[in-house]
């Protein structure tokens, strides 16, 4: 369980940056 939240978080933060540089 541990690791399917850091990998969230891992995605959620790629995402984000995704978004800042479409931006």
């Amino acid at each position: 369980m541990r690791q399917y939240r850091a990998r969230l978080y891992i995605i959620r933060r790629c995402v984000v940056m995704l978004l800042c540089w479409h931006d």
